[in-house]
């Protein structure tokens, strides 16, 4: 065979052309073997990908040539001479043609799954491989750092990198300590090309488009991979011996630091190091996301680390001013030291050395001009959320001093020694005009706006600054769309299908802190005043320390106690605010949940909970807020609650592990009460579409329990999970329970009665008889609903039960109770139980009910005397309904009539009754059903 002039064709043929001319196995290795010993044929795009086709079609053509020992060979070239022809066309020669990758790799990656061998040669060669990609790293990390780098040079490196890393995943399981070692250096070498577009340049660095669709690949691939590094942070097997990679990590920032020595590079010529210093601060703001937090407050801590980071403050400072604010390197470094003091400030012990040695330059960074510059608009934004961290933070340790802590008594000591003080009068008022500013500039920057949102939800728990936000529409209305448009990116990313080793798009993060920003902050504005009892006001206190916080730091909620003291708010003016909410259809926040609610952040739902149940406080809003979405939002949280939180108890395996879980069971509290109210002015018939009414009847029952008496009602992990929940329910919420519950039992489908029968009744026996006459009626409304359930109608008409009968004697005794409201439902219960023949006919039998029923029709006067007139009507038409029906169920046996027509008891007669109430009664339906009282026993 001739292979110049198969080479010669190749450009002309189609790739089965091409592989007709092979005769035989040796012609396919010598063709293999010419291709790799002639870049040329690389060189070209075209060529490129012909090639690379072709090379597949031999590999996986088994029928003619394709066998293990073909694919070997073409392995074994890639390993052995690809990687020098990469760096041969592409580094030597100049050229940016990413075809040549991405034939090497994606070659590597089929042979190595489609190779019949054995593991240990596989292993050998992935080792192989292993070795020479790391080469290629270290070739790539060394000319990233010799020279500046242009658009293309940035795509050629950017694409490289994500190609390396494809391998990376190949080989990882073959990685030993010693790998690690060197890989991980070179990886840090590259952490100055995470663009993050803090400071609004990324699209003009990259020119947008394809560049900057590379570099966010890259972004997404090394936080991917320091994620995998803190996953392997407990132990790496390297043959005989164990080591960690955080302290791989640990010992290359002390290398770096050492390196540096006084940092006098950046002293003299900031640009003339920055790239590897810039490196260094986002490395270590990758550490801080995705380590744990201890590690990273470690470093932070560590003398070595804040000697290094305050030397380089100084030096920026020293030469930092108004016009040099736009020059790219002090900017870049400026703001990330600031978001590395953002992103550890959720530990109280690095925000007060953050205090004492910074603070100074913060406040300065405060007054920049913002103009229309996003870097300065950035700048501000986050200096002015860290003066308020650190205010909130001193504030807080001033609290905790009241407890006579010595660790904290000596926080305070250092920092009120301190050169730059904490000022007690700082005026929250002019951060709030810097935020509202930053929000409603025109030219947008989504990390200005992140920043701002944050340090508004801080000062949102100030009642003076929670009137201004409601009364700033249209900053309300830029929150709304904000919510909107992140819902929608996060809303996106959770149609994709995401496994262990895709990437997770870099929006994530960042769109959850956007939406958890804003539900905060309308929670906060939209809470009602309450009273609350000790309990309650105990865990307020922990809710508002929880949620003035850092917004979404890896769904770690760290506590942070609240700013200040509480005021009254205006709840007025607060109505009036839902009100415009409710009716404004931009400013809807909640709609745009309800078909990604259960992928989002447990502190969003939260904080979604929250504001719906401010909303649902007011009757005139119910209706609206289930055309919106809210009754499904709620139900679905209750159920994931539920889930999550028998699942961390079964996991922990410790019966007792949410006893300090409070917050949380409090939410789930603003849930279950949302959940009643909205159903009480609902129509249940209209509101169930996406789930079933029987879903909601366990969590409505949860509201039955305030405690005080024992029911069981599951699981252990559910009796845990409702028994903080039982603490903190109140009359109120029983009896709203209760409504919602008869609400549902109106239903006509019987299963939704035997549902709530079956799962309320232990507690219906209870309150059938409670001090709470409004809980007592409440039960009693509930029952009279439930009676025409056979299974109810059996818990009191079963006589020959003596649990029954106990039932059914309370029940005629409070047929004569002193408050006519329960008189007309106990009523209710016996006329709707009468329904049935079978009922009606043993009423017949029951004197003490009788007695009852005549002396209520002759001694109507007192009633109308004493009674409204609606009352007294509503008393008797129960009561002749359930006379007719008695009479109707024994009209043909005559002894029995005319028992009834004659009934006397201690001088009160039917008879006399039914002329009292001729007398008295207007109300014609309530004449029309005496009248056949009267016919049926002819009195007429």
């Amino acid at each position: 065979m001739d292979i110049s002039s198969v080479m010669d064709k190749f450009d002309s043929l189609e790739i089965k052309d091409v592989s007709k001319e092979f005769q035989d196995e040796e012609e396919i290795i010598t063709f293999i073997d010419h291709i790799f010993e002639s870049p040329q044929y690389l060189k070209n795009r075209s060529t490129c990908k012909k090639t690379h086709q072709l090379l597949l079609h031999i590999s996986n053509n088994d029928a003619l040539y394709g066998n293990s020992k073909i694919r070997r060979i073409i392995l074994d070239n890639i390993i052995s001479k690809g990687f020098n022809v990469v760096k041969k066309v592409y580094y030597e020669e100049g050229k940016v043609d990413h075809s040549k990758d991405l034939m090497i790799v994606s070659l590597i990656m089929k042979l190595l799954d489609s190779l019949k061998i054995e593991s240990s040669e596989k292993q050998k060669l992935c080792q192989e491989l292993k070795d020479k990609s790391i080469e290629l790293l270290k070739f790539q990390s060394k000319k990233l750092l010799v020279q500046d780098t242009n658009n293309d040079d940035l795509e050629g490196i950017y694409f490289d990198f994500v190609l390396w890393y494809l391998l990376f995943n190949k080989y990882i399981s073959y990685l030993t300590i010693n790998d690690y070692e060197s890989i991980i250096p070179l990886i840090m070498s590259f952490g100055h090309l995470l663009n993050d577009d803090l400071s609004g340049t990324y699209d003009k660095t990259l020119n947008g488009g394809k560049s900057a669709q590379v570099s966010k690949e890259f972004n997404k691939i090394y936080r991917m991979i320091f994620v995998r590094f803190s996953s392997l942070n407990v132990a790496v097997t390297a043959k005989d011996s164990q080591a960690p990679i955080n302290d791989i990590i640990y010992d290359e920032i002390e290398t770096y630091i050492i390196l540096q020595g006084t940092g006098s590079n950046v002293a003299e010529d900031v640009q003339g190091d920055w790239k590897k210093l810039l490196g260094f601060l986002k490395n270590y703001q990758l550490i801080v996301q995705v380590f744990p937090k201890d590690f990273s407050i470690m470093i932070f801590q560590s003398d070595m680390f804040l000697n290094f980071l305050n030397h380089i403050i100084r030096k920026l400072l020293k030469s930092f001013t108004l016009a040099s604010i736009l020059q790219k390197a002090q900017v870049e470094l400026i703001i990330n030291i600031m978001v590395i003091f953002e992103y550890i400030s959720i530990d109280e012990g690095c925000i007060v050395l953050i205090i004492k040695n910074h603070l100074y330059l913060i406040l300065e960074l405060c007054r920049i001009p913002i103009a229309k510059d996003f870097s300065g608009g950035l700048i501000v934004s986050l200096a002015s959320l860290l003066v308020i961290k650190c205010w909130n933070s001193y504030q807080q340790l001033k609290i905790n001093d009241a407890s006579n802590n010595p660790q904290t008594q000596n926080k305070i000591r250092e920092l009120t020694e301190n050169e730059a003080k904490i000022p007690n009068d700082l005026d929250l008022g002019e951060f709030y005009g810097i935020f509202v500013e930053s929000l409603l500039r025109d030219n947008r920057n989504k990390y200005v706006e992140k920043y701002s949102i944050e340090g508004l939800a801080f000062i949102s728990l100030k009642v003076k600054f929670k009137k201004k936000l409601r009364h700033n529409l249209l900053l309300i209305e830029k929150f709304a769309r904000i919510l909107t448009e992140q819902v929608e990116v996060l809303k996106n990313i959770d149609r994709m299908s995401i496994d262990d080793t895709s990437l997770v798009d870099e929006s994530t993060p960042l769109s959850s802190e956007f939406v958890y920003g804003i539900t905060i902050l309308v929670s906060n504005i939209s809470t009602f005043n309450s009273k609350l009892s000790k309990e309650e006001q105990s865990i307020e206190y922990l809710k508002n320390y929880s949620n003035a916080n850092t917004i979404i730091n890896n769904d770690e909620r760290i506590k942070n106690k609240k700013l200040g003291v509480q005021e009254k708010d205006d709840d007025e003016d607060i109505m009036i605010f839902l009100q415009k909410i409710m009716q404004t259809k931009k400013l809807d926040f909640i709609s745009c949940f309800t078909k990604i609610f259960k992928s989002m952040t447990t502190n969003i739902q939260d904080q979604l909970i929250k504001i719906i149940y401010n909303m649902s406080l007011q009757k005139k809003f119910r209706v609206e807020l289930v055309k919106q979405g809210a009754l499904n939002l709620v139900i679905e949280y209750l159920i994931g609650d539920e889930e999550n939180f028998i699942k961390s108890v079964k996991q922990s395996n410790n019966k007792e592990s949410g006893k300090d879980a409070r917050y949380d069971n409090y939410m789930r509290l603003f849930a279950l009460r949302a959940l009643t109210k909205i159903l009480i002015s609902n129509n249940p018939n209209l509101v169930f579409h996406k789930y079933s009414v029987l879903v909601t009847i366990p969590f409505l029952c949860e509201l039955l329990d305030d405690g005080t008496n024992y029911v069981d009602n599951g699981s252990q992990e559910v009796k845990l999970l409702h028994g903080f929940i039982s603490k903190l329910v109140k009359p109120l919420d029983i009896f709203e329970a209760l409504l919602s519950l008869t609400n549902i039992a109106s239903l006509e489908d019987m299963k939704v009665k035997e549902a709530i029968c079956n799962k309320s009744w232990e507690y219906l026996e209870i309150f059938i008889l409670d001090v709470n006459e409004n809980i007592q009626q409440g039960c009693l409304e509930l029952i009279s609903n439930l009676i025409f359930c056979p299974i109810c109608t059996a818990k009191f008409f079963n006589l020959e039960n003596s649990d029954s009968k106990k039932r059914f004697e309370i029940l005629v005794k409070l047929v004569n109770s002193s408050n006519i409201k329960i008189q007309i439902t106990a009523l209710t219960i016996i006329v709707n139980a009468s329904e049935y023949e079978m009922v009606a006919e043993l009423l017949y039998n029951i004197k003490e009910l009788f007695e009852k029923l005549v002396g209520i029709l002759n001694n109507l006067q007192e009633y109308y005397e004493s009674e409204d007139e609606s009352s007294v009507n509503e008393l008797l038409i129960r009561l002749v309904y359930l006379i007719l029906n008695i009479v109707e169920a024994v009209k043909s046996d005559p002894k029995k009539l005319e028992i009834i027509k004659n009934y006397n008891f201690s001088g009160k007669s039917l008879k006399s009754g039914i002329d009292s109430t001729l007398r008295f009664v207007k109300d014609e339906e309530i004449l029309a059903i005496i009248i056949e009282i009267c016919k049926s026993l002819r009195y007429i």
